[in-house]
């Protein structure tokens, strides 16, 4: 299982200058919304996504600097799409 960042570790890992890309996963259709307009009123670049085989997707054409994800999500979890995340060498220094 993939080793999830505390949110607090995320920029000493990999730090982002504003517009840095963010991406949020999430099945929940409000919470993207809200989080995407916090983080566009913070100057990131935002992409969201509401299931898990479009995060993985996502995460491979757009390489974000980012990624938030909603640990319980059908068909895969947060942690299975973490692990996918993991196992791509272009993503694979991205933090989760």
């Amino acid at each position: 299982m993939a080793k999830l960042a505390p949110a607090a570790q995320l920029f000493e890992q990999a730090p982002m200058t504003i517009g840095g890309k963010i991406l949020v996963v999430d099945d929940n259709f409000e919470f993207l919304e809200e989080i995407k307009e916090i983080l566009l009123q913070s100057g990131y670049q935002v992409e969201t996504v509401s299931d898990s085989e479009e995060a993985i997707k996502a995460a491979h054409e757009t390489k974000p600097d980012l990624i938030l994800t909603d640990l319980k999500m059908s068909p895969k979890t947060g942690f299975q799409v973490a692990d996918e995340v993991r196992q791509s060498y272009k993503l694979k220094d991205v933090p989760i």
